[in-house]
């Protein structure tokens, strides 16, 4: 039964995602990669203590700033990545 509550939902979205959401034509799969790159190394750089955790030592020598103007502007930085990433949802032939 959630087997095909899900295939439904998916079929659903599939064919109506577009006009209910307003989003257009996909991006490329090089758009997204680039933007996924991109983003990944911003937030090793951002988060040094998340990524020496993760196995890359690059800023082992740093802390993360939690000051409320560096979230704000790591906030800032997501918000503007998702409003790319929607664009290019939007405008993508």
């Amino acid at each position: 039964m959630t087997r095909t509550v899900l295939l439904l939902g998916a079929v659903l979205f599939l064919t109506t995602g577009s006009r209910v959401f307003g989003a257009g034509p996909s991006p490329t799969p090089e758009s997204l990669r680039r933007m996924a790159s991109d983003y990944y190394r911003w937030r090793d750089r951002n988060n040094p203590v998340a990524s020496s955790s993760q196995g890359l030592h690059t800023w082992d020598d740093r802390l993360t700033d939690y000051s409320a103007r560096a979230v704000g502007e790591r906030r800032k930085h997501v918000a503007d990545l998702v409003g790319q990433v929607r664009a290019s949802s939007s405008t993508a032939s």
